[in-house]
């Protein structure tokens, strides 16, 4: 696997279904603007997202829920 060096700042696009996105909205308390302006591509919505977006959605999501529901 190739490693690619990503600018600082770059966005990258990231796709979440509806419902992972009002669990984003509700559980992980980010706000409800989050996603507003998401591109519709398929059923899916877009996001583009920089790396330190990325991270902080990663990290309210391990704080905001545990990973493995049983």
């Amino acid at each position: 696997m190739n490693r690619k060096l990503i600018p600082y700042g770059t966005k990258l696009p990231v796709a979440f279904s509806s419902t992972e996105l009002d669990e984003i909205r509700s559980c992980i308390m980010i706000g409800e603007e989050f996603g507003r302006h998401a591109v519709v591509d398929g059923n899916r919505f877009r996001l583009n997202l920089s790396l330190d977006d990325i991270e902080d959605l990663q990290g309210r999501r391990c704080r905001g829920k545990p990973y493995a529901q049983r």
